[in-house]
């Protein structure tokens, strides 16, 4: 979508490649679509991750940036954070494995229902529909997956908000650098 973007190309042909793309990710290969190739290499991707994509599929389809780039960053950092730290501890870095917090833990769902009321109070929708979403997937068994980490954090994700905020630190210390070289 970038790429179509910046070839500044109608926003009728923005949507009929995104359209295109959809349905090329159907078309059976081996008896099996593309996607479930992808499925099968990656797992299941969190609710999170399909969000921040089909936000940034709908910005860009609609020829807008992203309303709320500090929401966006939250949801980056949390991202970020929970995975650097969620993934070595459930592998057994350390005592404790926040994994079997995902197995229908009754506080961590109300930790989770507290941190999308407080999304809610700062009008941060993007985050409190990311957690609800997950939660609600995880009740309704949308996954084969049990587990509630599952639906709200994949390595992908994590991948992504690591390299999203790199990528923004390196820009910020190179303006930064390029506005002092011109004082």
């Amino acid at each position: 979508m970038a790429l179509l973007r910046a070839l500044r190309l109608p926003r009728r042909v923005v949507w009929v490649a995104m359209a295109l793309a959809a349905i090329g990710a159907c078309i059976p290969v081996g008896g099996l679509p593309l996607a479930a190739y992808v499925r099968g290499v990656l797992g299941d991707l969190s609710m999170p991750l399909l969000i921040v994509m089909g936000s940034a599929l709908w910005h860009y389809a609609r020829d807008r940036r992203q309303q709320n780039l500090k929401e966006r960053n939250i949801l980056l950092v949390i991202a970020a954070l929970c995975g650097l730290i969620f993934y070595p501890l459930a592998l057994g870095v350390g005592y404790t494995d926040p994994y079997r917090l995902g197995f229908g833990n009754i506080w961590f769902v109300a930790l989770l229902l507290a941190f999308a009321l407080c999304a809610i109070y700062k009008n941060f929708y993007l985050l409190a529909s990311c957690v609800m979403l997950s939660v609600l997937a995880w009740s309704i068994h949308l996954y084969e997956a049990n587990n509630l980490w599952n639906y709200l954090l994949d390595p992908l994700l994590v991948i992504y908000a690591v390299m999203a905020l790199a990528g923004q630190g390196i820009v910020a210390v190179w303006q930064s650098r390029k506005c002092a070289a011109l004082d």
